[in-house]
């Protein structure tokens, strides 16, 4: 799922520096392979996390904004621990 993260980022990537037809292309790539990715956490991941009370979300998912480039600022709005809250 982390390569899918990332693969979403350089397809965002793209389309923030394309135009007409790419543009297009890499917008239709992002919504598929999102609401694939979206399925693949509600079908696999949620449940996962569910099982496991003990788990902590947000140390599960320390570093993830660095690996998808947020950590270079792309998205700002990080509080106290850098973590997003929405």
């Amino acid at each position: 799922m982390l390569a899918e993260h990332r693969v979403i980022v350089d397809l965002v990537e793209e389309l923030r520096t394309s135009s007409g037809l790419a543009a297009a292309v890499a917008g239709s790539a992002i919504q598929r392979l999102f609401a694939l990715h979206l399925d693949k956490e509600n079908r696999l991941l949620m449940p996962f996390i569910v099982q496991s009370p003990d788990m902590s979300l947000a140390e599960s998912v320390r570093g993830l904004h660095e690996l998808t480039g947020e950590g270079a600022g792309h998205h700002g709005g990080t509080h106290d621990d850098g973590a997003h809250h929405r």
